[in-house]
C-alpha cells in the first residue's frame, strides 16, 4: 500500500504552533490522560480549520484522536512514525473517504447541472441492468463506459456525459495520488455523479419555488434529506454480456416485468417467492428508478401513472413533491437509489484508505 505523501508534524515543547496542517501533542512521559490527549486532538482540529483544508483538518484530527491508540507503543525517540492502513481509527477512516467525496463532488460540479440528472442515472441504471443473479455477474461495475458496452444502442447517447466524468475522474485521481489514495473507480463515479446532479436538480426546484433567493437556499440545506452512499465498487475489465433493457416506446408490461426481474433471485415464481416477499423493484421502487432513468421523466411518470399498478405511486410522490421539503418522496428516491446502486457490485472496503506520516516529537 502507498504511503500518504502527507506528514503531519506533532510538535514538541516551545515550538511554535500555526495554523496549517501539524497536530500538536503535549510532551510527556506517557501519563497523559485521556481527557488531555483528547484536548490536544480537539486543538489539532481547530487549528487545521483555520489554515488549512477541510481535508487537513479532518486527517489531522483524526491522527490526534488516534493518539491514545500509539502511545503507549511508541519508543521516547519516536521521530517519524507510519501509521498503517490496519491501524486506522474509525474516525481516521471516515475522514480518508470524506476526503474523496468532497474531491470528487467539487470536481463534479464544475461541467454537471441539473439537466444531467436523467442521464447520469440512466447510466447507473444501464450499468446495472446487466446483472445476472444466477450467475453473480454483472451490474454496477463501471463496464457501462468500455467502448464493448458503451456503443451499444442504450448507450451511445450517454458518451457526452462520460467524457465529462472522466474529465473529473484526472482531477480527483491527481489529487488522490498526492496523498497516496487509489484512483477513483469508474463505478463510484457513476454513483457519485448521479447523486451530485441529482441534488443539484432538487435544490434549484427549491430555490426556484421560494419567493426570495436566499430562502430557497436555506431550504435547500437546512431540509435536504441525508444522503450516504457506500464506496469501494470494484470495476469489471470486460464488457458485461448485452441484456435487452426496455425503451421509452416498450409497454408498461415490458417495463414492469423487466424491473420485477432486476436483482429478484426468485422471479420464477411459485412457492418460494411467494414466501420471498416483493421483488427488489416492485412497482414503488421501480415507479422512481424507472422514470429517473429516462430522459423525458415527466413523460415516462404519465405513462406508469396511467397504470393502476403504478398509480397509486405516481399520486403519493405528487402529494409530497407539492410539499416544501419534499421529504417523503425524496427519502424514497435515496433509498431506492443506494439499492440500485449496489445491484451485482463487488466491494473492496479498505479500496481508498491510505498510510499516514506522523512526526513525533521526542518525549524522553
Amino acid at each position: 500500500m502507498i504511503s500518504s505523501n502527507t506528514t503531519l508534524a506533532l510538535p514538541g515543547p516551545g515550538a511554535q504552533i500555526s495554523a496549517s496542517r501539524s497536530c500538536c501533542v503535549p510532551r510527556s512521559d506517557h501519563r497523559h490522560s485521556l481527557k488531555q490527549i483528547r484536548a490536544s486532538a480537539k486543538a489539532c482540529s481547530t487549528l487545521a480549520e483555520a489554515g488549512s483544508s477541510r481535508r487537513d483538518a479532518l486527517i489531522a484530527a483524526g491522527v490526534a484522536a488516534g493518539l491514545p491508540l500509539l502511545a503507549g507503543a511508541l519508543p521516547a525517540d519516536a521521530g517519524q512514525q507510519q501509521i498503517k492502513i490496519s491501524n486506522l481509527s474509525v474516525f481516521q477512516k471516515a475522514s480518508q473517504l470524506q476526503f474523496l467525496v468532497e474531491r470528487a463532488q467539487l470536481e463534479l460540479k464544475k461541467d454537471l447541472t441539473a439537466a444531467d440528472r436523467p442521464t447520469a442515472w440512466r447510466l447507473l441504471f444501464n450499468d446495472a441492468a446487466t446483472y445476472n443473479v444466477q450467475t453473480g455477474k454483472g451490474g454496477v461495475n463501471g463496464s457501462v463506459i468500455l467502448n464493448g458496452e458503451l456503443g451499444r444502442q442504450a448507450n451511445k447517447d450517454l458518451k457526452p456525459y462520460v467524457e465529462k466524468l472522466r474529465k473529473a475522474k484526472k482531477a480527483i485521481d491527481a489529487r488522490g495520488a498526492q496523498e497516496g489514495q487509489a484512483p477513483v473507480t469508474w463505478a463510484d463515479l457513476i454513483v457519485i455523479g448521479a447523486k451530485v446532479a441529482t441534488v443539484l436538480e432538487w435544490n434549484e426546484i427549491k430555490e426556484k419555488r421560494n419567493p426570495s433567493a436566499e430562502g430557497g437556499v436555506s431550504i435547500a440545506k437546512l431540509f435536504g434529506a441525508e444522503w450516504q452512499i457506500q464506496l469501494g465498487r470494484e470495476d469489471a475489465t470486460q464488457p458485461d454480456p448485452e441484456v435487452k433493457i426496455p425503451t421509452t416506446d416498450s409497454s408498461v408490461d415490458e417495463i414492469r416485468d423487466f424491473l420485477f426481474q432486476l436483482g429478484n433471485t426468485t422471479p420464477e415464481g411459485g412457492l418460494k417467492a411467494f414466501f420471498s416477499g416483493k421483488p427488489p423493484f416492485y412497482e414503488r421502487p421501480g415507479f422512481l428508478v424507472w422514470t429517473y432513468a429516462q430522459p423525458d421523466p415527466a413523460k415516462a411518470e404519465a405513462k406508469l401513472g396511467a397504470d393502476p399498478r403504478f398509480a397509486p405511486y405516481k399520486t403519493q410522490y405528487d402529494r409530497s413533491r407539492e410539499t416544501l421539503t419534499r421529504a417523503e418522496y425524496e427519502v424514497d428516491t435515496i433509498q431506492y437509489f443506494n439499492e440500485l446502486s449496489k445491484l451485482g457490485a463487488k466491494f473492496n472496503s479498505n479500496r481508498y484508505y491510505f498510510d499516514v506520516n506522523v512526526d513525533l516529537p521526542d518525549i524522553r
